[in-house]
C-alpha cells in the first residue's frame, strides 16, 4: 500500500460533501500564459516578476491540485489561483513572504484541508510536504519554493514525517 493511501490523520470539522479524487494521472500540459486586452484588444502586459512566478510554481501547483481533484477541476483551481494572485498582484508582492500567501490560495482553491488524502502527517504544512515531495516527486528546492518556506523547515517536515509502516 503506498504512503498516500494511509489513514489520515486530518478530518474536517464540520462534514463535507465526498471527495472526488481523481483516476490515473497523465502529464499535464502547462497552459500558455495569454495576455489579457482591455478596450479593443489592446494588450495588457503582465508583470514579468508574475510570469515568472507562474512558470516557476505551476508543475507543483498543477500537481498538488490535481491529487486532490480531477483534471478539468484541478486546472480550474490553478487558474483560479493565479487569476487572484494577478489581480492582487501589489499586495501579494508586499506580503512578507508571497510565496506562502499564494500557496494558501490554491490550498483554498482546491478544498484539500476539508478533502485530504489519505496520509498521516502532524501538520497541514507537513500534509502539504508530504504530497509534493513523497507522493507526487516533488524535489524538495521546488517544494520549499512552491510552498513558501525556508529549506531548514523543510528538512525538519520530511524527516519528521514517517509513513506508517516505514523505517528510516
Amino acid at each position: 500500500m503506498s504512503n498516500l493511501a494511509r489513514a489520515s490523520t486530518f478530518r474536517p470539522a464540520t462534514p463535507d460533501p465526498p471527495c472526488r479524487h481523481p483516476g490515473p494521472r497523465g502529464a499535464p500540459s502547462r497552459p500558455r500564459l495569454t495576455t489579457p486586452t482591455i478596450g479593443a484588444g489592446t494588450p495588457l502586459a503582465l508583470p514579468p516578476a508574475f510570469e515568472a512566478f507562474c512558470s516557476l510554481h505551476h508543475n507543483c501547483y498543477f500537481g498538488y491540485a490535481h491529487a486532490h481533484l480531477p483534471h478539468h477541476e484541478a486546472q480550474h483551481a490553478v487558474a483560479a489561483t493565479f487569476g487572484h494572485l494577478i489581480t492582487h498582484w501589489p499586495y501579494v508582492i508586499s506580503r512578507p513572504n508571497p510565496g506562502a500567501y499564494a500557496w494558501e490560495q490554491l490550498v483554498a482553491h482546491t478544498g484539500s484541508r476539508s478533502c485530504p488524502l489519505p496520509l498521516t502527517a502532524h501538520s497541514p504544512l507537513q500534509y502539504d510536504v508530504a504530497v509534493l515531495h513523497h507522493g507526487l516527486g516533488h524535489p524538495l528546492t521546488a517544494v520549499a519554493a512552491a510552498i513558501g518556506i525556508e529549506t531548514a523547515m523543510l528538512n525538519h517536515l520530511v524527516r519528521t514525517w514517517q509513513a506508517p509502516g516505514l523505517v528510516y
